[in-house]
């Protein structure tokens, strides 16, 4: 987060620099190599730190991996055009081309460097998008009465589904910690646990079963896989990304909308005290909506779990990892 604001920073005062710089033809002040070297050596790391996440978190996720990997090499082709532009721009006489040369790469390095840092921020939500439709799909196709006339075939099925799980339980408390709303974050680390401990208790609950002269699959292990179902559920629906974004978006219109009725009211101005309450409770209206749209599993065992949401399907595929800690 340092090293974005450090290079927002650096862009900002770029730009309004070279916009004065470019009108009038003017000589490179000697401030400008520095200010330009400081916004390539941030780019630098992060393409750096961009590429450590794609090759250590996604490389089980080859489309994501690809995309990081694509956008970072736009980056450093940047930084090249933009660090030959500004040399250029010493040295030669015709200034009015190179000032307009390096307006374009100062442009671009800023552009392709905010498209990176959109997919990277965007990748944990797609892999736990990834996970759970792999696991439904799974549970989709498990058929219970297989286990009698095939137990290993069935234990093996069971076994990789709970592998994915507990996966999925650890993407989501990574993605729990970078969450800034507490009702999220402490949300999602309670599904996460509830992930957990429904893949145990599914393969505790087939191993109960298997072991019997007359086991009932159909009866603990069907609400076993339906208890999964629920939680994976949730994760597949909370990690769509536009849900995602649209609740951050309206818990930042209520924190404003809050701020607006505040000075209204220290102004004892009563038509926007008015407007201010109307807007929020409009912006309320929408986050509930949106919070009870993707709202989490019940704790109570006498809800039905909720249907499989109907999503479009994702061109991602998730490629089960040879161990948890992956």
């Amino acid at each position: 987060q340092k090293i974005i604001e450090d290079l927002s920073e650096a862009i900002s005062g770029l730009v309004l620099l070279v916009v004065l710089l470019q009108e009038s033809n003017s000589a490179v002040p000697p401030s400008l190599p520095d200010q330009v070297s400081n916004v390539l050596t941030t780019s630098t790391s992060l393409v750096k730190i961009s590429t450590e996440l794609s090759n250590n978190n996604y490389k089980n996720f080859p489309e994501i991996r690809s995309e990081i990997l694509e956008a970072a090499s736009e980056v450093e082709n940047s930084i090249e055009i933009l660090g030959r532009a500004v040399k250029l721009l010493q040295t030669e006489t015709e200034r009015q081309k190179q000032w307009h040369d390096f307006s374009i790469g100062l442009r671009s390095i800023s552009a392709k460097t905010i498209r990176m840092l959109q997919i990277v921020y965007g990748a944990e939500l797609r892999r736990l998008y990834a996970v759970s439709e792999s696991i439904l799909d799974d549970l989709d196709g498990l058929d219970i009465k297989s286990g009698k006339e095939d137990p290993q075939t069935f234990v093996d099925k069971i076994s990789q589904i709970a592998s994915k799980a507990a996966t999925t339980s650890k993407y989501l408390e990574d993605h729990a910690t970078n969450q800034n709303i507490p009702t999220l974050k402490d949300e999602h680390v309670q599904t996460a646990k509830k992930i957990m401990e429904s893949a145990k208790a599914l393969v505790q609950s087939v191993n109960e079963e298997l072991g019997k002269e007359n086991s009932q699959l159909e009866g603990k292990v069907k609400e076993a896989i339906e208890n999964l179902r629920e939680g994976i559920s949730y994760v597949k629906e909370m990690s769509t990304p536009s849900d995602e974004a649209a609740l951050i978006q309206e818990q930042k219109q209520i924190a404003q909308t809050l701020t607006r009725i505040r000075g209204a009211v220290q102004r004892n101005d009563k038509n926007e005290i008015k407007k201010g309450f109307h807007d929020l409770s409009n912006h309320m209206d929408r986050f509930t909506n949106i919070q009870r749209r993707r709202k989490g599993p019940s704790s109570s065992s006498a809800s039905p779990p909720p249907s499989r949401p109907s999503f479009p399907r994702s061109k991602l595929r998730f490629v089960p990892p040879n161990s948890q800690s992956d």
